[in-house]
């Protein structure tokens, strides 16, 4: 996550995706006034409360403005949900967990800088653009620089991996075991009753998700 732009993913399972930006956070001067970004959320982002999806935001170093910046979206969403009588799930992952979500591009890659970690999370946005039912949000990711296709790529790969933590057994999901198996232990607690299909209870979940700030 960084001061400058938030990048969101709001995703259906499998791998739909609904919504998917970047926030300016510099233009809205955020990191000199936090509260900019709870305005910003607020009055030009209304749908992420409307929509009651769940929230996973990228978990931070333990100090600093994006630790701070990533409190002010628990707290927003705390704040809107008792105001709105609703309740949604809203957690903090690990930045190396996304990159457990395809672990055969994972194995391929064998990150082991951040470098890498960029490398994972773009290959597999490229996959995933290639499933969707039209080159719309292709199209729209091609248009920005590198750095911002990082962005969106960190963003969309943590919401459909929070999502298959929550359907263990979709169709992304290889078992592992053996000494590879602990690297691939889910951050959430994994429901592992049946499979997933389209139509089921929590097979419909939509998460939001940012960079380093998930939105669902």
């Amino acid at each position: 996550m960084g001061t400058r732009n938030l990048a969101f993913a709001h995703v259906r399972y499998p791998e739909t995706i609904l919504r998917w930006g970047i926030m300016d956070l510099a233009k809205h001067q955020v990191r000199v006034a936090h509260g900019n970004l709870l305005q910003l959320l607020y009055e030009e982002h209304a749908w992420m409360r409307e929509c009651g999806a769940d929230v996973v935001v990228e978990s931070q170093p333990a100090s600093g403005a994006c630790k701070i910046l990533s409190h002010c979206l628990n707290t927003y969403f705390d704040v809107v949900d008792r105001e709105d009588g609703r309740r949604r799930n809203f957690h903090f992952m690990s930045a190396h967990n996304k990159l457990k979500y395809d672990v055969d591009v994972y194995d391929a890659v064998r990150p082991v800088d951040s470098r890498g970690r960029k490398e994972v999370s773009m290959l597999v946005t490229e996959r995933v653009m290639q499933e969707q039912s039209s080159d719309e949000f292709a199209r729209f990711y091609s248009t920005y620089a590198y750095k911002q296709r990082t962005d969106l790529a960190d963003a969309l790969i943590q919401a459909l991996r929070y999502l298959q933590t929550k359907c263990p057994k979709s169709k992304r999901v290889v078992q592992r075991t053996g000494h590879k198996a602990s690297r691939f232990k889910s951050d959430f607690e994994p429901r592992y009753d049946r499979e997933c299909e389209p139509g089921d209870d929590y097979a419909d979940d939509e998460v939001m998700f940012d960079d380093d700030f998930i939105l669902q």
